[in-house]
């Protein structure tokens, strides 16, 4: 899961399907914004947790006088417990991160399966990171890009839609299979 500051920009202009205008406004804020915060858990094939800790959360360089975004996006995480002073005096430099994360052995890995909910931006900011180049210029090529990278995903959003019953967020929809 990421954390970003917003959507701050949409794109103008005619578009031939809502697909392409929802890529093209991912693809204009991953490429002007900066991420602020990666999480990850890590589980075996069955699904559990290894022992010792199993999930990371990653704070990323942000600063507020320098870095765009959306205000009511900022406000929601300092509700939410972000210290953005801690992310500008000690954030991790994604460049860095980036370089940590390709020899990982978690990416470009098809015994690696991705599991993720409504994941467009958290892989756009990813790919951004990890090409340090802007998003692709159409949604074939970023999917392209992120079997790549990321060859096994499965977002649970776009998976419920062949479940009628299920609806909501993430949350709604663990209690609805509870």
């Amino acid at each position: 899961d990421t954390e970003f500051p917003g959507i701050v920009v949409r794109p103008l202009g005619e578009f031939k399907t809502t697909a392409e205008y929802q890529y093209q406004c991912l693809k204009l804020n991953v490429d002007f914004l900066k991420i602020i915060q990666l999480g990850l858990t890590f589980m075996d094939s069955q699904g559990k947790s290894p022992p010792g800790v199993c999930s990371y959360q990653f704070n990323f360089n942000f600063n507020l006088t320098m870095d765009m975004y959306a205000q009511d996006s900022i406000e929601l995480l300092q509700k939410s417990g972000i210290q953005f002073k801690k992310h500008e005096d000690e954030g991790i430099d994604p460049h860095l991160f980036a370089e940590l994360l390709t020899t990982s052995g978690v990416v470009f890995m098809e015994n690696i399966t991705w599991l993720s909910f409504h994941a467009g931006y958290d892989f756009g900011y990813l790919l951004k990171m990890l090409t340090g180049k802007l998003l692709p210029d159409t949604e074939n090529d970023f999917f392209d890009l992120l079997k790549i990278f990321f060859p096994t995903i499965y977002d649970v959003k776009y998976l419920m839609k062949s479940c009628k019953s299920l609806k909501g967020g993430l949350e709604e929809v663990t209690k609805q299979l509870d």
